[in-house]
């Protein structure tokens, strides 16, 4: 069997650069960064990472700065240890800026009142009409129940003092319960004309508020353009150990 130099050569080569590189890696530190918003910029030892989850950095022992940044968040201006032949692991979280905070605030309050301007009102005025409707419509009942008691009254054929007492008396229960709806439905269209009139103003001044606008008082991208990556440190994107 012929046997390739030139293939046991490129063998040779691959497994001493793989030697090569496993022994520069122990003398490294393995460090691993959770970023909480997942958008973070990180910027270590001034050149911007772009990291890769549960992926592992290969640092040189020491003191390494980190510059976090995040749209709408605080950044942050810190620092890690390493130690060659360890482990570590970082979680960082970017808290909201205090005016970005406001801003949600004002931005909420302002949804509520366009809520309570726009939809509100309509729902109140429907529900005033269908309640006017059934109150005519129950008036109406009573009001027919009444004729017909003074029917009953006028038309009856006793001589008995209690039918036409009761007679009476039907018909004056029933036409007071047609008065009192009667009555009603007449407040509850009065509630709807008010509220509608109410409403036709609410819109006319929502209509002249705006919603709160947020600008960052520091844009974003406070990184400048990807640097090449230092010598000190070499970036790994296997994940070779699991936590």
């Amino acid at each position: 069997m012929k046997v390739n130099i030139k293939h046991v050569l490129v063998c040779v080569l691959v497994f001493c650069l793989s030697i090569k590189s496993t022994f520069a890696q122990e003398k490294k530190a393995r460090v691993l960064i959770f970023l909480s918003p997942d958008e973070t910029e990180i910027k270590l030892d001034d050149s911007l990472l772009h990291l890769v989850p549960k992926s592992f950095l290969y640092l040189n022992e020491g003191r390494h700065t980190v510059k976090l940044s995040a749209p709408y968040r605080i950044p942050v201006d810190t620092f890690i240890n390493a130690k060659a032949g360890s482990m570590f692991v970082y979680r960082f979280g970017l808290r909201y800026k205090k005016d970005y905070v406001d801003y949600r605030r004002s931005l909420n309050a302002y949804k509520m009142h366009k809520f309570s301007v726009t939809v509100l009102p309509p729902i109140v005025i429907a529900a005033a009409l269908i309640t006017t409707y059934s109150f005519k419509q129950t008036s109406n009942d009573y009001y027919h129940k009444a004729e017909n008691n003074i029917e009953r009254y006028n038309n009856a054929v006793t001589n008995n003092q209690t039918d036409f007492d009761e007679y009476q008396k039907q018909f004056d229960q029933n036409y007071k319960k047609y008065k009192s709806f009667d009555k009603l439905s007449y407040v509850t269209i009065a509630a709807a004309c008010g509220v509608t009139y109410y409403y036709i103003r609410l819109l006319t001044r929502q209509k002249l508020r705006k919603a709160p606008v947020y600008e960052e008082k520091i844009s974003f991208g406070l990184f400048p353009p990807l640097n090449s990556y230092s010598a000190n440190k070499q970036l790994s994107f296997q994940l070779k150990y699991k936590l």
